[in-house]
């Protein structure tokens, strides 16, 4: 269970600096072009976010590692003492065997038997005996090996410490001259406050947009669905009265309740579907190769201006320039539109599931298509004066919008 444990610390920790890497080069490549962006803040914040994780990792790897040391010292110890007692035992056994003297006196002990039963019994007892003595000093010197690798395990443990305590002490170094660059940076864009202020209003508007345009497509596929089902009802009630009428049955009386659809309805294969996509939660591939998230899903404060409020429908990942957006898993193209500041937007339905992307500058595919897991959609917008590629992520569940970060696969 520790080692388990350990392997997970250490997989996790892993990734952490894979993830920092990746936000580091991605801020790098910014300050190359000499470029100070709210996009740049926003990778800078997700880079502590990750180093703060990092350290709290590191921390629990030491926790898992006093413990690794308290358990294989108190081993140590209990191979020590049983040593001791083995050696003592061994002592006396050689003790005893002196005192009986030679393999002369043991031929006068058999020889001097009543019986020839006796005389085998004697045998055995000192044949027996012999190999109760090897046996002793087998364990004396099985104890003592496993007392050496004992040893080796907990002088290695205690190097791991070491090296711990130095990735922490430079971690947390790090994350101070992380967070001083990130002040700077704050303080240098609060002075386009009203600029970015604005910019904030025009991207609640592109989100509002989009919003209502997925519902009203999920709207308009409920309203079709329901006239569909409308309709096969219906005739599904004439026939039975074509067929009661031929043979003098009397009709049932009609229910009248209306069951209107408040939600996607699917079919064997949608549902089966669906299934699938609810069974990958937590492992669905993420919707490009490469990147980071930069804006988290739902209620937050903007990072330059606490009273400003960003209720935000999915999240953003920031990637590398001529990046193209993935589908996450098969599915069907419902939908492919233009949202002014989002540029194209793809719908693809999952059985009730749906995914959206946006800020997309070529799209690939074409509406009623069938896409595959991983398929490429289109490429990435690239902001040219920004100096950035973005694109946003949604997952719906029917009307019901979804935290994406809940079902991507941790990087």
């Amino acid at each position: 269970m520790a080692q388990s444990r350990k392997d997970k610390l250490q997989q996790e920790q892993r990734r952490l600096l894979d993830e920092i890497e990746e936000i580091k080069s991605s801020i790098k490549e910014a300050e190359s072009k000499k470029v100070q962006s709210l996009s740049q803040l926003k990778s800078l914040n997700s880079k502590i976010e990750k180093r703060q994780k990092l350290i709290t990792n590191i921390n629990y790897q030491l926790e898992n590692i006093e413990g690794e040391i308290i358990q294989n010292t108190r081993s140590v110890l209990e191979y020590q003492t049983e040593i001791k007692v083995l050696k003592q035992e061994y002592a006396k056994i050689i003790s005893t065997t002196y005192k009986k003297g030679s393999a002369t006196n043991n031929l006068m002990f058999i020889f001097s038997s009543k019986s020839f039963h006796q005389a085998i019994a004697r045998l055995k007892y000192i044949r027996n005996y012999s190999t109760y003595r090897n046996n002793q000093a087998r364990r004396v010197f099985d104890a003592i090996d496993k007392l050496k690798e004992k040893i080796d395990v907990l002088n290695k443990t205690k190097v791991e410490k070491v090296d711990l305590l130095d990735n922490n002490k430079k971690e947390n170094l790090t994350l101070v001259e992380e967070k001083n660059q990130q002040d700077d940076l704050v303080k240098n864009l609060k002075s386009d406050i009203n600029k970015l202020r604005a910019k904030q209003r025009e991207k609640d508007r592109a989100s509002d947009q989009l919003k209502r345009q997925i519902e009203k497509i999920i709207q308009d596929e409920i309203r079709k669905r329901r006239e569909k089902r409308l309709k096969e009802q219906r005739e599904q009630r004439e026939k039975e009265q074509r067929e009661n009428k031929d043979n003098n049955v009397k009709p049932k009386p009609r229910d009248t309740k209306q069951d209107d659809i408040e939600e996607l309805e699917s079919t064997p294969a949608e549902l089966a579907l669906q299934n699938d996509f609810m069974s990958n939660k937590g492992k669905l591939p993420w919707p490009v190769a490469k990147g980071h998230i930069t804006e988290h899903f739902g209620r937050h404060s903007h990072p330059l201006d606490p009273d400003l409020i960003i209720d935000k429908l999915g999240v953003d990942i920031k990637t590398n320039q001529g990046s193209e957006v993935r589908c996450v898993f098969s599915g069907k193209v419902t939908s492919i539109f233009t949202i002014p500041g989002l540029q194209q937007c793809i719908m693809i339905e999952h059985g009730k599931f749906i995914t959206v992307y946006s800020h997309i500058s070529l799209v690939y595919v074409k509406a009623g298509e069938m896409v595959n897991t991983k398929e490429p959609l289109g490429k990435v917008y690239f902001d040219e004066k920004e100096e950035e590629a973005i694109t946003e992520f949604q997952i719906w569940n029917g009307q019901i919008k979804l935290n994406p970060e809940d079902w991507l696969l941790p990087k």
